[in-house]
């Protein structure tokens, strides 16, 4: 007995503090503690395993209770769709009861109450419709001053694309003119320009050769022994520049060198 005893305190050191242990203190130490001292001795290890079996009970318990819960929870969840239905169906029966009794009972309390109620409806859906009408109408008006005004703005560059343009044909006609006159202008002064020079430079060639046909037909009229009188004539009528001055002296160099 002292040998069993040593190794029962030696296990039960050896042993892990949980339920398994808690058992085989209660159930072998009491054994083994009767054999010695003919008693049940209630030691610091014992009352550590109550309290292990304690806990060990309380975890069970909660455990079953959550599984208790969930079992309940499971036969309601499939009970409760048949239920539902029930319920709704009986629900109705009873209002319809309730609602055929009253009109039995007071049908033209009801009927009075259905007048008045009837009208407050359409007083309420009149409300209703006049407001819901405005917002439409406000955005009717809104989407039609919206369309108005891009119409107008579309309008406005139109006419405005247009103005550009007619503007930039005025300005172009303008421009136009005004250089044609420039250019006419610098076209006449370059005419009036060309023609003075050429006049002057003709009007030079003109005295150079009536020069050269003078000093021929002296040279041909004292061959030919003119008179004084016809040359003198001559000399006079015609001592200009002018185009029939030459071709007066061209004729009467002709004539001398047709009679020399």
């Amino acid at each position: 007995s002292k040998s069993t005893s040593k190794m029962g305190a030696l296990d039960r050191r050896e042993m892990k503090k949980d339920l398994n242990w808690a058992l085989h203190l209660l159930i072998y130490g009491e054994n083994i503690i009767s054999g010695v001292k003919q008693k049940h001795v209630k030691t610091a290890e014992a009352k550590e395993a109550n309290i292990v079996i304690m806990q060990a009970r309380e975890k069970q318990e909660d455990a079953a209770g959550a599984v208790v819960i969930v079992q309940s929870s499971f036969r309601r969840r499939k009970v409760w769709g048949p239920y539902a239905k029930m319920r709704a169906k009986t629900i109705f029966i009873q209002q319809f009861w309730r609602r055929l009794q009253i009109l039995r009972t007071y049908r033209a309390v009801y009927m009075d109450v259905l007048n008045v109620v009837g009208i407050v409806q359409k007083v309420y859906r009149g409300s209703v419709g006049r407001r819901e009408a405005g917002r439409r109408l406000k955005g009717i008006l809104d989407l039609q001053r919206y369309f108005r005004g891009w119409s107008v703005r579309a309008m406005i560059s139109d006419l405005h694309a247009r103005a550009t343009i007619v503007q930039a044909a005025e300005r172009g006609r303008r421009s136009r003119l005004a250089f044609a006159l420039i250019r006419d202008l610098i076209v006449a002064a370059q005419a009036a320009i060309r023609g003075w020079a050429k006049r002057k430079i003709a009007g030079m060639q003109r005295r150079e050769r009536l020069e050269e046909y003078r000093d021929l037909l002296f040279e041909c009229w004292r061959r030919c022994y003119t008179p004084l009188a016809y040359r003198s004539k001559f000399w006079g009528m015609f001592d200009g520049g002018g185009f029939l001055d030459v071709a007066v002296h061209e004729d009467e160099l002709n004539r001398v060198w047709k009679d020399l």
